[in-house]
């Protein structure tokens, strides 16, 4: 899975705009909601992708894909600045026991293996303590844009 955590704007990288979106036909006479226009990659575009160890900023590339976990507030900062897109790795299935949040795991939801991945094993997605880490793990990019 990918999540954006760094900049802003539409697909050709001006500012995002917003629209409003009309209520569902289920769902009464609720206010329209209004959102940001969201980018979205190209098949052209350039990628780096960097999972481990300090990133490295000097590729001339569109985006940068990078840990969601390890990737700090300044290089997500210095990749806005240079005009780069960032999207965030994260494992939306499995835990990792090298990942801050792997305690919040019971055994129930884990299962197998992954096989060829040591430390890593899938989920019971179905779980609503999974769920709700999964979220806090897409919440943890919230602090990391509001400073870069």
């Amino acid at each position: 899975m990918l999540q954006a955590c760094g900049g802003s704007g539409t697909q050709d990288g001006s500012p995002g705009t917003t629209s409003a979106i009309p209520p569902s036909p289920t769902s009464g006479a609720a206010a329209p909601a209004t959102v940001s226009a969201q980018w979205r990659p190209t098949a052209s575009d350039t990628w780096q992708w960097q999972l481990r160890g300090p990133i490295d900023t000097s590729y001339e590339v569109k985006i940068y894909d990078v840990d969601l976990f390890d990737v700090d507030a300044k290089t997500l900062a210095a990749l806005k600045v240079a005009g780069r897109k960032v999207v965030c790795y994260f494992s939306a299935g499995s835990a990792e026991d090298w990942r801050p949040d792997y305690a919040k795991f019971s055994a129930a939801n884990m299962g197998n293996a992954l096989q060829g991945w040591p430390g890593e094993r899938w989920l019971d997605v179905r779980s609503a303590t999974v769920r709700s880490v999964l979220i806090s793990r897409l919440d943890l990019a919230v602090p990391k844009v509001a400073t870069a």
